[in-house]
């Protein structure tokens, strides 16, 4: 069995012959995005946290960095994950509108496009509305509906 200093000397050695292999944040390597990245720390820690598990190997911490409660907790002031940008939905041009509406077939498919496109409804709203529902309810000079159970 080789001992780990042995190892390190090996793995050093490699490693010059190979060329430098990091893709530093800041270089920015081209295509890669940040949900790749996470992925990819997620993975090496993985592999990290499984190799601390054995005895046999000379690894006394994960090296990749953690989330922000378990560097608060254990004091570890590491370099911080990459966080995700979080994209908002894209609205519909009316030109697309259009095209969602002609395609639909029947008064109850276009019912339900309509309840998600006017009204905001989210899928799994406008699949739980049931035709005996909604009730009228006065607002001002006109009427509008709304779902039973609801306060308008």
């Amino acid at each position: 069995m080789s001992s780990p200093r042995r190892l390190r000397v090996h793995h050093r050695a490699e490693e010059a012959a190979r060329g430098p292999k990091v893709v530093r944040l800041e270089d920015g390597e081209a295509g890669l995005s940040a949900r790749t990245i996470k992925r990819r720390l997620a993975s090496i820690s993985g592999l990290f946290g499984y190799l601390m598990t054995r005895d046999d190997l000379a690894i006394e911490r994960n090296p990749v960095p953690t989330g922000l409660a378990n560097r608060r907790r254990s004091g570890n002031r590491g370099a911080p994950l990459l966080r995700t940008p979080r994209a908002l939905p894209r609205v519909l041009g009316p030109g697309e509108v259009e095209s969602v509406l002609g395609a639909v077939n029947t008064a109850r498919d276009r019912a339900m496009v309509l309840a998600m496109l006017l009204g905001g409804l989210r899928r799994c709203e406008v699949l739980g509305l049931r035709l005996g529902t909604s009730h009228r309810v006065s607002v001002g000079s006109s009427s509008a509906r709304a779902r039973a159970g609801t306060s308008a």
